[in-house]
């Protein structure tokens, strides 16, 4: 149990740092931030272990990473917003 909320609070501690390195708007919630920084600290643990980096660098990885997938997942959700603004705008009165 003291694993997943560690897991959890350096996830949102990862989360919130990358959002904070990816410049512009990011449409994204709590959840979703600290679910990426999950994946992050994760992804960047196992790299830095494989490549037998120091500690500070698995952590600048692990933001690495996050910020990666905050920008992949911001842009995604961007186009998507855009799309379905489009889609219900009224047409032009004739």
């Amino acid at each position: 149990m003291g694993e997943i909320c560690t897991l959890l609070i350096v996830g949102a501690l990862i989360g919130a740092l990358a959002r904070l390195v990816v410049p512009g708007y990011q449409p994204i919630g709590v959840l979703f931030t600290v679910l990426l920084g999950i994946v992050g600290a994760v992804g960047g643990s196992y790299l830095g272990q494989l490549a037998d980096l120091h500690d500070l660098v698995r952590w600048a990885l692990a933001i690495a990473i996050s910020a990666v997938l905050v920008t992949i997942v911001a842009a995604v959700m961007r186009a998507d917003a855009r799309r379905h603004q489009h889609r219900y705008q009224q047409p032009p009165y004739q």
